[in-house]
């Protein structure tokens, strides 16, 4: 027979707290202005078939028929951590240095593929701004059986020696801005959860977010590639 009394106090206030939070995890909410961008409230929220949720927003100088702008090139600023990074049990700061590379990486090389890509601004140029504005590790929610008395009490233990998931979100926004002038030119928010972690001490690395990754630099082509066909349309009236 297992007994529980000396756990009595802290399974109380646990199962409660636990049993307080259950819902479902993380739902997507709609954007919170933290500052990075310009004008939240310009973004509209868009989901393709593939789940990945896009809060966008793009001048009329890039979508317009007729003369869209062009740009001489593209320039890309290393992508920050916003508000700056500071290292947590389970994010180091080796950890986040490399999913920063990860990125810098396959932006530039998305990029690449249909725009000249420069090392400093220039005249005519765009500047691309990434930063990931949010990397939260939480407790995952409750299942539905987890709300039933005993399970509640099992899954407070459980929550009480750190064994139960961690839900990752993370979110990335890209500002795109005219070399000289600074005018705004598209602003990007993408948002989603990342692979979870098993426990309290498993460390985030890149291998837990580069599928959410990949999937965002996926839609970043697809809006680079449909840019430039409207570009192209134009070259060729």
């Amino acid at each position: 027979m297992i007994k529980f009394s000396h756990f009595k106090l802290p399974l109380v206030l646990v199962a409660s707290i636990v049993f307080l939070n259950a819902c479902s995890s993380h739902p997507k909410l709609p954007i919170i202005d933290n500052g990075y961008l310009n004008d939240y409230s310009k973004l509209t929220m868009v989901k393709n078939d593939k789940g990945v949720v896009q809060d966008r927003w793009f001048s009329q100088k890039l979508t317009r028929a007729i003369r869209p702008i062009e740009p001489s090139a593209f320039f890309i600023k290393p992508v920050v951590f916003y508000p700056e990074f500071t290292a947590q049990d389970q994010l180091t700061t080796q950890n986040i240095k490399k999913i920063q590379d990860y990125v810098n990486q396959q932006m530039r090389n998305t990029v690449n593929k249909y725009f000249v890509v420069v090392d400093k601004p220039q005249v005519g140029a765009f500047i691309i701004a990434p930063a990931i504005t949010k990397m939260k590790i939480s407790l995952e929610g409750l299942s539905p059986l987890e709300v039933l008395p005993f399970k509640a009490v099992l899954s407070g233990i459980n929550y009480a020696i750190g064994g139960r998931d961690r839900d990752v979100e993370v979110r990335l926004e890209n500002k795109v801005s005219l070399a000289i002038t600074q005018e705004p030119l598209a602003e990007i928010v993408f948002r989603g959860d990342a692979l979870q972690l098993e426990n309290d001490s498993e460390q985030l690395t890149k291998a837990h977010v580069r599928a959410l990754l990949d999937s965002w630099i996926t839609q970043w082509d697809k809006n680079l590639s449909a840019y430039k066909t409207i570009i192209d349309k134009r070259e060729h009236k």
